[in-house]
């Protein structure tokens, strides 16, 4: 019988990550680069699509029944040998129209290919399950595999334990590089006491380097001891691409179906999680729809509202009466509420009752009028809210609506 690679019977999540992905052919890794990998499924060199197919149905195969390495490149090789892409070929590399000499298939290349895709699915489908347990299982322990081969730095980061919403775990969650073994335990209270583990009382410090990608010009801070296009959590990347092909399916479908998937999102324990100050996250948030008439009238081409990252720690800071329940008041307002521009430029105010209660609420137009962000929503009154209908959103922006207001921006 074979024997079953340590990277193998892949959970459901971690095949759900990897068939989420759009084929895209590029010529250089870093053409298409870091949490981008989180959407596309690339090979570098490999501009057609019957090789990215090839490929990518090898690693789906790879994933769903724990293939090993050797397997892998055994049963790809010819396929790509027939397929003419194999061995050192001279090919024009689209960014600059040179023709260079360059390798496209090799037991080398596939080895690489194998390790990379395995190893950031299962990460990926870890990190699922990680954000699942973690009320009963909080921590994060960093193991490296410590045979003398690691990275230094690598090895640095052996044991550190930290809270599973520590920022360090941004960048710091493995794989950190090309063939990284290092992984995480995640662990509860309990099990901290029966192995005698005490949290580190900080992340290891953190030292980033400027990086330049050379294909776009691009200068990214990347941390020290991370290869670049791995520093970034790719769970975290993940669940920002999932929401991104939400949204894209929200702006798509009927009305009622998209504000169908916007209640669902609303109620969800990982929205309470998104709205935390400092919570590990990425992307938007879809917590809102236009109908087309209120659209048009703010010059909007999307319907749905987003909430950023940086919104969302405003809201936290500014807003902490507020909990996910008021997002409810959101379907509500941008339906039916008082519309008012705002002083400032494709910023509009909506103000109105929900449950009983007052509420105001700002939205954002992006430039190019496609997309449609959050900016402030908090609680009002009758009084504040007569005000405003009387004088404008400049009342709450001047200073003139009730104590508490702030700024929005």
């Amino acid at each position: 019988m074979p024997t079953v690679s340590a990277l193998s019977l892949a959970p459901e999540q971690a095949l759900a990550y990897f068939r989420a992905k759009i084929p895209e052919g590029s010529f250089d890794y870093r053409d298409i680069f870091g949490a981008q990998h989180a959407t596309y499924w690339t090979v570098a060199k490999a501009m057609e699509l019957d090789v990215l197919e090839a490929i990518g149905g090898a690693v789906d195969e790879a994933l769903a029944t724990g293939m090993t390495k050797e397997s892998f490149a055994r049963d790809l090789t010819p396929t790509l040998q027939k397929l003419g892409w194999w061995g050192r070929q001279e090919r024009e590399d689209p960014l600059t129209g040179e023709l260079r000499e360059v390798q496209l298939g090799s037991a080398r290349r596939l080895a690489t290919i194998y390790d990379t895709n395995l190893r950031t699915a299962y990460a990926a489908g870890r990190w699922e399950r990680i954000q699942a347990r973690k009320a009963e299982r909080p921590w994060l322990l960093y193991l490296s595999v410590k045979d003398g081969r690691e990275r230094w730095q690598h090895g640095q980061w052996h044991g550190t334990l930290l809270p599973v919403d520590h920022h360090w775990w941004r960048t710091h969650y493995p794989p950190c590089g090309w063939f990284c073994r290092c992984w995480v335990l995640q662990l509860s209270d309990a099990d901290l006491e029966r192995r005698g583990l005490t949290p580190s009382p900080q992340a290891p410090a953190l030292r980033a380097v400027n990086w330049t990608n050379p294909r776009t010009g691009v200068t990214i801070k990347l941390p020290e001891g991370i290869d670049p296009g791995f520093g970034h959590n790719v769970g975290m990347a993940a669940d920002q691409a999932a929401r991104g092909r939400l949204i894209e399916k929200m702006e798509a479908v009927e009305p009622a179906a998209a504000s169908a998937l916007v209640s669902v999102g609303l109620d969800g324990a990982a929205f309470r999680d998104f709205l935390r100050e400092g919570a590990n996250r990425l992307g938007d948030w879809p917590v809102g729809l236009l109908d087309p008439s209120r659209a048009e009238a703010i010059g909007a081409k999307a319907r749905v509202l987003r909430l950023s990252r940086d919104s969302a720690d405003k809201q936290a800071r500014h807003h902490k009466d507020l909990d996910a329940a008021d997002y409810r008041a959101l379907a509500t307002l941008l339906r039916g509420g008082e519309l008012l521009p705002s002083k400032k430029a494709r910023h509009w105010g909506f103000l109105g009752q929900h449950d009983g209660r007052w509420y105001e609420l700002i939205v954002k137009t992006a430039a190019n009028g496609r997309e449609l962000y959050l900016q402030s929503l908090h609680f009002s009154d009758r009084e504040n809210a007569e005000r405003i209908v009387r004088r404008g959103w400049a009342a709450v922006e001047d200073g003139g609506g009730r104590e508490g207001s702030v700024p929005v921006g």
